[in-house]
């Protein structure tokens, strides 16, 4: 914008000079944010939205910086899809007046939970110290003494949590000792989902524990009758170099029958991955090389040719 239309829009309108100048200075960030070399397209899963926006590293690997173009935000706590990994936004800066600014960290764990007989997994961070927001919880995980803080989305899955709800980290049971959700009452936004943060202390497994699926007292859970074709396990990424084993049944009254199935994959290059069939009702997948698309398992029941499918992510190596 040139200093000729400045003019036209300070004296043909009722804004201010701080709000022209503002303006002119989100038009110039504009020109060109799609061709920076650190622009990216995100999905914010929150928002249900595709985004493009800037991201820059810091000196953590699980941790960027985040720019939006202006008149687009984001929110403190939501989560984001980039780069086949689950991301959620931990800071925001509150002078955003040209663009939204923030961090997200890298979420390297999930909260397992049964709701409504639907295995949940809820992205988290599971992390060693977190300065965000003036708070510094240092050190937050303590393996000597076995204390953990775990930092989530406030949302109607997570806001339901309490005192002694147990949890399962890779083999390993927690149980919360504290809640704290002051982001709550703090947050600015309307549409912002706040952060949760739990602290949490190593706790025995109890034989009802799910260690498989990481779901704590989870085998206490009563599945519904299924009838109807079905792959297990319900696993929708693989990290990188590694292997998973699935199964596909047809379910009659909840238990699996004879039928085969005819076992086909697409979406993803050969070279990313390896589809080992092992018989008509079992096969693994191994992620050879990280995919941007997601590979797609079409699994067809060879008596009645109705089919059931599956799509994976074929991760980095973490």
């Amino acid at each position: 914008m040139g200093f000729y239309d400045l003019y036209k829009k300070r004296t043909c309108s009722s804004l201010s000079d701080k709000e022209v100048l503002i303006l002119e200075t989100q038009e110039r960030v504009l020109d060109g944010f799609e061709s920076t070399t650190n622009y990216e397209k995100i999905i914010n899963i929150t928002k249900d939205i595709e985004q493009g926006v800037t991201i820059i590293s810091t000196n953590l690997l699980d941790v960027k910086t985040i720019l939006s173009k202006p008149n687009e935000i984001f929110n403190m706590g939501d989560i984001i899809d980039w780069e086949n990994n689950k991301w959620i936004v931990v800071d925001i800066d509150m002078n955003d007046q040209i663009y939204t600014k923030g961090k997200i960290q890298l979420s390297n764990n999930s909260l397992n939970v049964y709701k409504n007989y639907i295995h949940l997994a809820i992205p988290c961070i599971i992390d060693q110290k977190m300065t965000y927001d003036k708070i510094d919880y240092n050190p937050i995980i303590n393996t000597t003494q076995g204390t953990i803080m775990v930092t989530c989305q406030n949302n109607a899955n997570t806001s339901t949590f309490t005192i002694d709800d147990r949890f399962i980290f890779n083999g390993q049971a927690f149980k919360i000792n504290a809640i704290n959700n002051f982001l709550l009452k703090n947050i600015l936004g309307v549409n912002s989902c706040p952060l949760l943060y739990l602290t949490m202390s190593k706790d025995q497994i109890s034989p009802d524990d799910d260690l498989v699926n990481n779901i704590a007292n989870g085998l206490n859970y009563v599945a519904p009758i299924i009838n109807s074709n079905k792959i297990l396990p319900n696993i929708d990424s693989i990290l990188e170099t590694k292997q998973q084993a699935f199964s596909v049944y047809k379910y009659i009254n909840s238990v699996a029958n004879t039928n085969t199935f005819t076992i086909t994959s697409s979406g993803v290059p050969n070279a990313n991955y390896t589809l080992t069939i092992i018989d008509g009702n079992n096969f693994t997948i191994t992620n050879n090389i990280r995919s941007t698309s997601k590979l797609h398992i079409n699994c067809v029941n060879n008596t009645d040719a109705t089919s059931v499918s599956i799509d994976v992510i074929l991760k980095g190596a973490f």
